[in-house]
C-alpha cells in the first residue's frame, strides 16, 4: 500500500484505531483523542518515513527562528463570557479557550468562525472540530453557563 492509500485509509478508522496506530508511528498514546488531530499527525509521520523529513540545516534554520520569537507577556484579549456576548458577536472578535494544554483561538468573520485555518459555520461544529465530541459551542467557549436543575 502506498503513502496516498495509507493516509486515504486513515479517514475512515474509528477513533480507537487511530489512537492504536497514533502509538505505533510515535511509540507513545496520542495526548488528544480527536480523530481530526490524530489524522494529521500519522499522515505526516507516513509522509515523512516514505519521503524524508526536512534536512537537516532546513530544521537547524527553524530552531534558530523559533529561539528568536518574542512572545507577549500578557494572553491576547478575549470575549468575556457573558450571555449577551453569545448573541452579539460580530466579525473580528476573537473567542479564546485551553482545551488540554492547547490554545484554541477562533476568529468571528461574516461568514462563520474560522479556525485552524479553516472555516466553520458554528461554535458547536468548532467544538467538534477541536475535541472530536459534540459540544453546544456556546457552553465550550464559556459564552453561557450550563442550567443547574
Amino acid at each position: 500500500m502506498n503513502v496516498a492509500e495509507q493516509i486515504a485509509a486513515l479517514q475512515t478508522m474509528p477513533t480507537g484505531e487511530l489512537a492504536a496506530e497514533f502509538a505505533r508511528q510515535f511509540g507513545r498514546p496520542p495526548r488528544y483523542r480527536s480523530a481530526p488531530w490524530m489524522r494529521k499527525r500519522i499522515g505526516q509521520r507516513l509522509q515523512e518515513n516514505a519521503f524524508g523529513g526536512l534536512p537537516r540545516a532546513a530544521r537547524a534554520a527553524l530552531d534558530a527562528l523559533r529561539a528568536e520569537i518574542q512572545l507577549p507577556a500578557t494572553p491576547a484579549p478575549t470575549i468575556a463570557p457573558t450571555a449577551t456576548s453569545a448573541r452579539s458577536l460580530r466579525p473580528g472578535a476573537t473567542l479564546q479557550r485551553e482545551w488540554r494544554g492547547q490554545q484554541i483561538r477562533v476568529e468571528v468573520t461574516a461568514e462563520g468562525f474560522e479556525w485552524d485555518g479553516r472555516r466553520f459555520g458554528s461554535l458547536s461544529s468548532v467544538a467538534f472540530a477541536v475535541t472530536g465530541a459534540h459540544w453546544n459551542g456556546k457552553l465550550f467557549f464559556r459564552l453561557v453557563e450550563r442550567k443547574r436543575a
